[in-house]
């Protein structure tokens, strides 16, 4: 396996404040980095199976909804068990962008 970095672009002012969608079929997600124009402190999972028409809360077995701890310019190493199960995957930021300022994710996978 080899590590492949995908970027994905929170929009300013986005409502809800997603990340783009990315394709992570038989992928690995083991990394998020945000870049330093970040404004939030964390970050949820959304997964789509139908090419993105529609998008669901990514929960633990619990029910729970799992949180990525992360602020800009930092980067949050994930479990790699955790986050191989989804074709699309994006990411909401608990945090608007400011108007004018996109972030861009740097979300790392392991492929084939």
């Amino acid at each position: 396996m080899r590590q492949v970095p995908l970027s994905a672009v929170i929009a300013a002012e986005a409502s809800p404040a997603a990340s783009a969608a990315m394709e992570v079929t038989g992928s690995f997600i083991v990394a998020i980095q945000a870049d330093a124009d970040f404004a939030g402190t964390a970050l949820t999972a959304e997964a789509s199976y139908d090419g993105g028409l529609t998008w669901a809360p990514v929960t633990d077995d619990a029910g729970a909804v799992p949180t990525v701890t992360i602020a800009a310019s930092t980067t949050a190493r994930l479990d790699a068990s955790e986050w191989c199960f989804a074709d699309l995957i994006r990411f909401v930021s608990n945090t608007t962008q400011p108007a004018a300022t996109p972030s861009t994710l740097i979300v790392v996978v392991l492929a084939d």
